[in-house]
């Protein structure tokens, strides 16, 4: 059974012979109500104290279960950020490295087919200089035997020309035009 401020304030004693004197006790009773008065207001306000820090205590779980729960979201947006990102350089990278290897490889066509071509006119330039050579030294022997046999008529010239250069018709055919001029 619990006591409350009012049970103390009214309980009334029997009275015996010489017992307390009762404005004494009566004072003392008052004064225990009170005190257990106090007592039980402070008691029930610590309760509600406490119950708010609890509620505080909770507060703060909850807020910190959320700032941990955000930290760890936000950790983790970082780090796939970081992976996108890498993927993204490692593509680009590789793109490049790519593109670098095509021109490389057009580049080197490049300098095989123009090392051909060099190759094809330093044999055509060769053989022009034989060419030039030939016509060169065919018409200096025409020269030379125009000089030695100007005394002879102009027909026993190109007669021995053939005879000696062994010249088919088509060459004296060009060779009269060059003599006539």
């Amino acid at each position: 059974m619990k006591i409350s401020p009012i049970d103390i304030r009214e309980s009334r004693f029997k009275l015996a012979f010489r017992g307390y004197e009762r404005r004494d006790v009566e004072s003392f009773l008052t004064m225990v109500a009170q005190d257990f008065e106090n007592l039980l207001r402070e008691n029930t306000e610590l309760k509600d104290e406490i119950k708010n820090l609890h509620n505080q205590i909770e507060d703060y779980k909850t807020r910190e279960s959320s700032l941990r729960e955000a930290v760890i979201a936000a950790q983790k947006v970082a780090y796939e950020m970081k992976e996108a990102a890498k993927k993204e350089a490692d593509i680009i990278l590789s793109k490049a490295e790519f593109q670098a290897e095509k021109i490389i490889e057009n580049a080197n066509r490049r300098v095989t087919e123009l090392l051909k071509d060099i190759s094809e006119l330093k044999r055509q330039k060769v053989e022009l200089i034989s060419r030039l050579r030939a016509i060169l030294d065919s018409h200096m022997k025409l020269l030379d035997i125009q000089r030695g046999e100007d005394s002879r008529p102009e027909q026993s010239n190109v007669a021995i020309f053939e005879a000696k250069y062994n010249l088919s018709s088509k060459e004296n055919d060009t060779v009269k035009k060059d003599m006539e001029k």
